[in-house]
């Protein structure tokens, strides 16, 4: 989810998104920049939506379909994870630099701006990380 997310604000610049930095283009997929870029958000939504899902508890036996030696989540489950996911992108932090609220969301493509801006005007790029 935090991959199409990424892909979908990569999409908006002027960016390739199958030319990235970290992940090679022989990991079967195509839009290597996506997967770059969607490192250090994968952190940060995973660990913050499983500790919701934990506490919350929106998830039911039902909402998996088990199979011989794995899991995965029913059509049902899916829709939970996707709403969950969704509050949580729309979760707004106070931005040091823009000095404004801005949703997790408005982040990702935030750094994709942040890689147009090394591309273009050389500005030297710092990664994300959550100051919060």
């Amino acid at each position: 989810m935090v991959y199409a997310r990424v892909l979908t604000a990569l999409r908006s610049t002027p960016l390739h998104p199958a030319i990235g930095f970290l992940h090679s283009d022989t990991d079967r997929r195509r839009n290597t920049l996506a997967l770059d870029l969607a490192e250090p958000f994968k952190r940060l939504f995973a660990e913050r939506l499983l500790k919701r899902t934990a506490h919350q508890k929106p998830l039911k036996p039902t909402d998996f379909e088990t199979d011989v030696g794995r899991a995965s989540l029913s059509n049902n489950g899916r829709k939970k994870i996707a709403a969950l996911m969704r509050e949580e992108l729309s979760t707004t932090v106070h931005h040091r630099t823009l000095k404004r609220k801005v949703c997790y969301e408005e982040l990702i493509h935030l750094e994709a701006l942040k890689l147009v801006r090394l591309c273009l005007e050389d500005t030297p790029y710092k990664p994300f990380h959550p100051w919060w």
